[in-house]
């Protein structure tokens, strides 16, 4: 119901998280706030990242604590779906016949172990679904590989400087997603073929209902001769070269898979985007080659395109995210944990400010409560001391008292004047029958009572008692012989009970 959910939503507010990407060249940091969007960059220099592996990790390190710094929370830790180089990420698709959802994890983890290109032990993979089977009889997923080490290198480095990654992952699925949620004149349903061009190679990626059905990625320090390390620039024609080359290996994977040939490329460059263009255009001129437009954030450039995506993931509940994540399970847990320290502390904070600001309200509202009593104070003084006012108090006190006892008087004469005539029969009957009487008691009903007496004799106590049923306004009387007592004196004590008309 969207009642509760919007109310466990309210005691349990989603933890920010932002998209972090790491590159040869820079860290990229975004945060996502509906649909405004943070975004903060750190340069690398040459040799603290290369070729995807983390190489200077004290230069790591002050890259990250500068980040921190320019987004003003140097001493928070701050939650990130970490977007890894791609270098030595490896991708696969693979499909499964219609299974139950136990047995689709039993059998997506032994494809995993059997198309693994590293060693199985020292290597995190995970997938995720492409395709549910409707379209077909058998369900597509997507699986991907990484050597530990690459990964735990990272995760290191980052949780010394204070972040915590939620997921890992890579460009191409970050991309994926900015092309799902975000793309404007796309045909998701087609298969699209989308090249990113950065500072660490070419990515191409096939993308279909949103999800990567292929990733290949292309980094320049693979390519000899052609690229200057310590400038990190190619060739013009080596690049000219490797883009023709590359390009056709992906053209033929798509039409060896989808069948004809692809018309449409999305293009996606960190720079250079009309020489790029003019290259792809001049030796492939069937290809409509279209940039991509962004909905929500359509200034931000295309560097940035990889963080956001990550930062999309952010947006998406832990509970509901079963995207891949090439990261140690103690990871996840490690982020559960400051997800409950960080519930913990928002809670606080919110019980603090609560407390202080009725201690205010408190504060305030006995100052204006002591002032306001001073005030009319003062007031009843300066009455008191007017001689017409102190007469008609007087006056008044004079009239309260009067009809107090007026009211007594009333109360009195009603609680007595029923019973009045039953009492002076009742006393005229035990006088002529020799009875003292010590006690009359008649309950506020006015409906029973009882008389406690004496007498000098047993006969006398029970002639007394039927006399007295015969009186006027006497229902009934009642002699218990447990009432009645002998006295040392001589004399017989007894207890009559009665009731009244």
């Amino acid at each position: 119901m969207p009642f509760l959910k919007n109310l466990g939503a309210l005691l349990k507010p989603q933890l920010s998280i932002g998209g972090l990407e790491i590159s040869d060249a820079a860290i990229r940091f975004v945060e996502l706030q509906g649909k405004e969007l943070k975004k903060i960059g750190v340069s690398l220099d040459a040799g603290v990242i290369e070729d995807g592996q983390l190489k200077n990790v004290e230069q790591f390190l002050q890259a990250l604590v500068s980040l921190k710094e320019q987004l003003g929370r140097s001493r928070d830790t701050i939650s990130v779906i970490l977007s890894l180089p791609p270098n030595h990420i490896y991708t696969q698709a693979f499909s499964l016949p219609i299974l139950n959802e136990a047995n689709i994890k039993e059998a997506a983890a032994l494809n995993l172990q059997m198309l693994s290109p590293v060693d199985a032990q020292t290597s995190y993979a995970d997938w995720e679904r492409l395709s549910d089977g409707q379209e077909g009889n058998k369900i597509e997923l997507l699986g991907a590989f990484v050597a530990k080490p690459v990964v735990d290198e990272f995760l290191t480095a980052l949780e010394q400087a204070g972040f915590i990654a939620a997921a890992v992952e890579f460009p191409s699925l970050a991309i994926s997603r900015v092309i799902k949620m975000q793309s404007v004149g796309i045909d998701l349903k087609k298969p699209q073929v989308t090249l990113s061009v950065s500072g660490d190679g070419l990515d191409f990626l096939i993308v279909k209902d949103g999800n990567v059905y292929f990733s290949y990625f292309v980094s320049w320090s693979s390519i000899k001769g052609g690229v200057s390390q310590d400038s990190r620039e190619i060739l013009l024609n080596v690049f000219n070269q490797i883009l023709i080359q590359e390009m056709k290996k992906i053209f033929t994977f798509y039409s060896s898979h989808w069948g004809g040939q692809a018309t449409q490329l999305t293009l996606m460059t960190h720079g250079l985007y009309q020489e790029i263009e003019k290259i792809i255009k001049e030796a492939f001129p069937s290809i409509e080659v279209k940039s991509l437009q962004l909905r929500d954030f359509s200034d931000l450039p295309a560097s940035w395109y990889v963080a956001c995506g990550s930062a999309l993931r952010g947006l998406i509940p832990r509970s509901e995210d079963n995207f891949i994540s090439l990261s140690p399970v103690d990871t996840e847990e490690q982020f559960s944990h400051n997800e409950i320290k960080s519930f913990v502390k928002l809670w606080e904070s919110i019980t603090i400010t609560t407390l202080g600001f009725l201690v205010l309200v408190f504060v305030v509202s006995d100052g204006f409560l002591w002032k306001t009593e001073q005030v009319i104070e003062n007031d009843l003084q300066a009455l008191d001391a007017n001689p017409a006012v102190r007469e008609m108090n007087e006056l008044v006190q004079k009239a309260v008292e009067f009809n107090t006892l007026a009211q007594r008087a009333l109360a009195a004469k009603i609680e007595s004047n029923d019973f009045l005539p039953v009492f002076h029969s009742i006393l005229e009957i035990a006088q002529n029958s020799s009875i003292t009487v010590t006690a009359i008691i008649v309950n506020s009903d006015h409906t029973t009572g009882v008389l406690n007496g004496k007498a000098t004799s047993r006969t006398t106590i029970v002639n007394f008692k039927n006399k007295l049923a015969e009186a006027n306004g006497i229902k009934s009387t009642d002699l218990k012989p447990a009432d009645v007592l002998d006295n040392s004196e001589g004399t017989v004590s007894f207890v009559i009970s009665f009731q009244l008309l």
